[in-house]
């Protein structure tokens, strides 16, 4: 069995990649995720107008993120906007390259990722109020750690227009006359 390994800025990629090509995975990771698991700010950036076209419109930005990025860019600080611009560039390619995208198990090697992201940083916040004495403060974030938890049920938004759509596509008339 090979194991691959893979950094925090290469699955930070892979879950913006995610983020702009696929409505049903953004719509997953928009129920876990937390700005703070990302550790590089451009991609932290790039995921949050994905977070926020996919609140507007209901979808994944997909060839939209172009343009947002060209509207957007002034906000990267110096730099970063060069550094945001190759990152994108990288995830179309790598993302043309690519004959077909698994949703599902892209989720959950995001979903693992962000737990050890919240482990980390539960780590380093126990270990700093440690190291200051402030023991009742550690042991007060143990307790209110929370894992990573997937909604098992389907959720549905009742005011979405494709879900109204769906539901009234699928009414035979003819039964309720």
């Amino acid at each position: 069995v090979i194991k691959t390994f893979h950094s925090g800025a290469e699955v930070e990629r892979l879950i913006v990649t995610g983020m702009i090509v696929s409505g049903s995975y953004i719509s997953r990771v928009s129920k876990i995720w937390k700005p703070e698991y990302f550790q590089s700010d451009y991609a932290r950036k790039i995921a949050d107008w994905c977070l926020e076209y996919h609140r507007t419109f209901s979808a994944a930005p997909q060839h939209h993120i172009e343009d947002i990025f060209k509207s957007r860019s002034r906000e990267f600080q110096d730099g970063q906007r060069e550094l945001a611009e190759e990152f994108l560039r990288q995830i179309s390619k790598a993302h043309e390259a690519r004959d077909n995208f698994n949703d599902d198990y892209l989720f959950e090697k995001t979903r693992k990722y962000f737990h050890k992201r919240a482990l980390l940083m539960l780590s380093e916040k126990v270990e700093a109020f440690t190291l200051s004495d402030r023991t009742e403060q550690a042991h007060g974030a143990i307790k209110e750690f929370r894992s990573i938890a997937t909604d098992m049920s389907p959720w549905i938004n009742p005011l979405n227009n494709s879900v109204i759509s769906e539901v009234f596509s699928n009414i035979d008339v003819n039964k309720i006359l």
